[in-house]
């Protein structure tokens, strides 16, 4: 059985999307996308409280799990300003008000991260659209690569099962030429 490949962010369209993305809530939420691959309805559930001291983000995943995933000191200090700007503009910051709103003022929804989501990517003058899931496979397939520890990457992107994560593990012709190199040697 033949397994389609996963899409997911390359660097390249990574950085085109960081620059098109400028105003506070639409480049925190990228940012938070791509430096831990949440799911969109992980994202979409964040409360203010579940930002947690300098390194923890508390997530509710699938299943409504509860995981505590350790975030990076640019993506916490990142948020606490977003969180102070959303004070300065009269926001809520209680615990269990919304990290995200829309425009209405009301918790984002999955379906316009989506919609946001794909106006970047126009807007990026990506050749190839992505869904936020693609950067969740990014953070997968990055993480991989740095630390070729695929235990790491399940228990970071919250898999039960390691066969989940094993998806990670599939090659392109790039990955492959090294092993060309050294046989050729």
């Amino acid at each position: 059985m033949r397994h389609q490949r996963i899409k997911y962010v390359t660097e390249e369209d990574k950085t085109k999307l960081l620059a098109v993305v400028t105003d506070q809530r639409n480049r925190t939420l990228l940012r938070l996308l791509l430096a831990t691959g949440v799911r969109v309805s992980e994202l979409v559930g964040f409360n203010v409280g579940d930002v947690r001291g300098r390194t923890i983000l508390v997530i509710r995943g699938k299943g409504n799990k509860l995981r505590e995933l350790p975030i990076a000191d640019e993506i916490q200090t990142m948020l606490a300003a977003y969180i102070a700007d959303k004070s300065y503009h009269g926001e809520s910051i209680d615990d269990t008000a919304p990290l995200f709103l829309n425009c209405w003022h009301q918790r984002i929804q999955p379906r316009g991260v989506h919609w946001n989501f794909v106006q970047w990517c126009k807007r990026a003058g990506l050749e190839r659209m992505y869904s936020p899931h693609a950067c969740r496979h990014y953070v997968g397939i990055t993480l991989l690569r740095k630390t070729q520890n695929l235990r790491i990457v399940q228990e970071y992107l919250g898999h039960s099962r390691v066969t989940t994560t094993q998806i990670y593990t599939q090659l392109t012709t790039n990955d492959l030429k090294p092993a060309a190199e050294l046989l050729a040697a």
